[in-house]
């Protein structure tokens, strides 16, 4: 499944969608403060730079930090490391993150503790929206086993899942201006995804 050109649109969606709002712990790149970030990768042995880190959240509390660091290719958590293609689907339960994950056909579900319920909200929007990136590599397939064309409804779900990720990225600008709220942000996004 890994093309370099759905890693490109992955590496996009982290950069445009994550929710930049370091008040509540949530930084994207270029915007990623040195020190929270340095004290979480020392947890991360395997994330070799700093430079690889593409988004992360960050919540501390009295009793512990909760965290999540992005690579373009992965997700890394306190005892969590997993593939962002692999991303199936993810909801939440009170502070709880729960992200399905479809490795070669085989389904399992990871959590994640968020250290607070709208946070772990935000979080599984993002993650949800993660399964709906075109994987080229699976649509070159659906052509080429239909050489005959695609069907009327088949153009229309391409034509409707374009102009819904279109709208995104229009809502996202008008987040980034900082016209609409996260929340506003995120409830349109998650009813407009919920269509496809």
């Amino acid at each position: 499944m890994g093309s370099d050109n759905f890693y490109l649109k992955l590496e996009n969606y982290i950069l445009t969608r994550f929710p930049n709002n370091p008040s509540n712990g949530f930084y994207v790149y270029p915007s990623l403060p040195a020190k929270k970030l340095g004290r979480i990768l020392m947890d991360y042995t395997r994330i070799k730079s700093p430079a690889e880190v593409k988004a992360f959240y960050y919540y501390s509390k009295f009793l512990g930090s909760y965290h999540i660091v992005l690579t373009n290719k992965k997700a890394f958590s306190k005892d969590v490391e997993f593939l962002l293609e692999d991303v199936f689907s993810a909801e939440y339960e009170e502070e709880m993150l729960k992200i399905a994950l479809n490795q070669g056909g085989s389904y399992t579900t990871i959590l994640i503790k968020t250290g607070k319920e709208e946070h772990a909200k935000v979080l599984a929007r993002f993650f949800d929206g993660i399964s709906s990136i075109p994987r080229t590599d699976e649509l070159v397939e659906k052509a080429l086993k239909k050489a005959s064309g695609l069907n009327e409804d088949e153009i229309r779900w391409i034509e409707l899942k374009d102009e819904i990720l279109k709208t995104i990225d229009q809502l996202n600008e008008l987040y980034q201006a900082g016209k609409i709220s996260i929340t506003e942000f995120e409830e349109a996004k998650h009813k407009l995804l919920s269509r496809l």
